[in-house]
């Protein structure tokens, strides 16, 4: 196998491949942030993607990230909470990766998160507070 992966490296494969995917995964990242913001989460801070496989949004502090997190799996949606992240800091907000969505997937699964949210504040959150980040 190692060798295998060091012909494929050697041949230039795995730069190929790189160069094919940085496109997709552009694309998919964008679309990934921009359903948020029209999706009605006043409270969700969504940066302006900067490339790359994830997306790091904001939550205000009412929100709670690992409870939302738990949420969000249940819907079978994996999102990591910032706040479980973070030592010195408390930062609030979802971690999200687009690396094993399929291109077609990714605005869909935006929506759901973006439903799942509204639900999970509607019934856990209180007064909201700004807190924002990454922007």
């Amino acid at each position: 196998m190692q060798l295998a992966l060091a012909d494929f490296m050697a041949d230039g494969g795995l730069r190929r491949h790189i160069r094919a995917m940085l496109p997709r995964y552009a694309q998919r990242i964008t679309r990934l942030a921009s359903v948020p913001k029209t999706g009605g989460v006043p409270w969700l801070t969504v940066p302006q993607p900067q490339g790359g496989m994830q997306l790091c949004v904001g939550l205000d502090e009412h929100i709670d990230d690992v409870a939302l997190g738990a949420a969000l799996l249940e819907a079978g949606i994996v999102a990591t909470p910032v706040s479980r992240l973070c030592i010195a800091a408390r930062l609030n907000g979802l971690h999200l990766g687009i690396g094993a969505v399929r291109g077609h997937e990714v605005e869909p699964a935006a929506r759901e998160i973006c439903a799942v949210l509204r639900k999970f504040a509607s019934r856990h959150a209180s007064e909201p507070r700004a807190l924002r980040f990454g922007t």
